[in-house]
């Protein structure tokens, strides 16, 4: 099953940042504006927005982390050797690793997680490591509070400044993204 599992994920095509178009060009415009020194991503899964990111910029360095085993000897066989997988939860990776993400890192951190959720810890961790960073939270509620999902009111005191991105007109959750120690270079989203 595993091989098999592995074999299927290999053959995926490029989702990543959920097959979201508008998404995809906001990170494009951010990349060509700006001297991004890494792509950090806490939660790999299967590894579809580490593979998209690593195809479309493979001078890019990426680090990815995934806690669960499985996932993450999926997401390492879908994205080789020259991609940094880890097998860490985010926490232990933004702490052990942050020297090697560089001065301008782009964190794409997922904002939901069965059980204990990670984000606020991860927000402090990298306020506490860089002066400068570029965040797009995955999936923080813009409506009501759902069960193991951050809303915005948990998070928006660690943030310097940020504009909120609904996925769908109709759905709760959407994106958020924020600029640490950086001024806005003419993005409008």
């Amino acid at each position: 099953p595993f091989v098999y599992a592995i074999i299927l994920n290999l053959f995926r095509g490029n989702y990543g940042f959920h097959e979201d178009k508008r998404i995809r060009k906001m990170v494009d415009d951010i990349l060509s504006k700006y001297s991004i020194t890494s792509f950090v991503e806490t939660g790999t899964a299967r590894g579809d927005t580490a593979y998209y990111m690593a195809k479309k910029y493979p001078e890019l360095d990426i680090w990815t982390c995934e806690p669960n085993y499985f996932l993450f000897k999926i997401a390492q066989k879908r994205l080789g050797k020259e991609k940094n997988v880890v097998y860490l939860n985010s926490e232990e990776m933004l702490n052990n690793l942050f020297f090697r993400f560089g001065n301008l890192p782009f964190f794409f951190l997922d904002a939901h997680n069965k059980g204990k959720n990670p984000l606020k810890e991860e927000l402090k961790i990298i306020n506490k490591n860089f002066q400068k960073a570029i965040i797009l939270i995955d999936d923080i509620v813009l409506k009501e509070p759902m069960e193991g999902i951050n809303h915005l009111a948990d998070i928006k005191h660690l943030l310097d400044n940020y504009k909120l991105i609904p996925r769908l007109p109709s759905s709760s959750t959407g994106y958020l993204l924020s600029f640490k120690g950086i001024t806005l270079k003419g993005l409008i989203y």
